[in-house]
């Protein structure tokens, strides 16, 4: 049986890239609160692109290191469906707030030993299991200055295969190579936002259109 691969587009900067991204059929949008990021967006904009989606599109605020009382001010008026912490959080500091979330981790691309990466992660999940607001874990290439988005995908035979299925992948994917991703790696979901973009932080609708269609065809594969 084919499983859907869940698709969520990041970076989301205006209501028209909300909408569209919506209409192309993803499931989950991400608001950026990193604020190095080019696609950082202030609350008044947040709220105006969560307003715009629809019930059953899950919402998504990103935050990297950020203090508890800006996570907490930006959760009571967003109210976002799913936090991501994508710096060096904590479990005790993701678990604070009583909210759905997942955890990420920058996966290297100089591993000596592919075993011994793969065991790291391994380590690093078992931090955050036993934390019933831990959802899941998402992958993502080393991180570039300011959290951009990465031109290079990692190496995909680090995702821990008896994982895979239930982990997000994102890191350098683009309408071209995600069908490949999702053919030889099974994950859970994927997450995109510099390989759907004209330029950061503004995203092109043919490649979001594109790129779910990628992964459809790659599901029924």
């Amino acid at each position: 049986m084919n499983i859907r691969t869940r698709i969520k587009i990041c970076g989301i900067t205006t209501v028209e890239d909300a909408v569209e991204t919506v209409n192309a059929g993803v499931d989950a949008i991400g608001l950026n609160f990193v604020p190095a990021s080019p696609r950082a967006i202030d609350l008044e904009r947040a709220e105006a692109i969560s307003a715009a989606v629809p019930a059953l599109v899950s919402r998504v605020a990103l935050f990297a290191n950020a203090g508890a009382a800006e996570v907490e001010r930006l959760c009571a008026v967003l109210m976002p469906d799913l936090l991501q912490f994508h710096g060096n959080e904590e479990p005790s500091f993701c678990a604070q707030f009583a909210r759905p979330y997942v955890r990420a981790w920058r996966v290297s691309q100089h591993a000596s030993r592919v075993g011994d990466q793969v065991n790291g992660l391994l380590e690093s999940f078992a931090l955050f299991d036993s934390d019933p607001w831990c959802r899941g874990h998402l992958l993502d290439a080393p991180a570039t200055k300011g959290y951009a988005g990465h031109a290079q995908p990692f190496d995909w035979s680090l995702v821990p295969t008896e994982r895979a299925s239930r982990l997000i992948v994102a890191g350098g994917l683009t309408p071209e190579n995600v069908g490949a991703l999702v053919r030889t790696v099974r994950p859970y979901a994927v997450d995109v936002s510099s390989g759907v973009e004209s330029s950061p932080g503004v995203k092109d609708h043919d490649k979001i259109h594109r790129f779910v269609e990628a992964v459809r065809l790659a599901d029924g594969s």
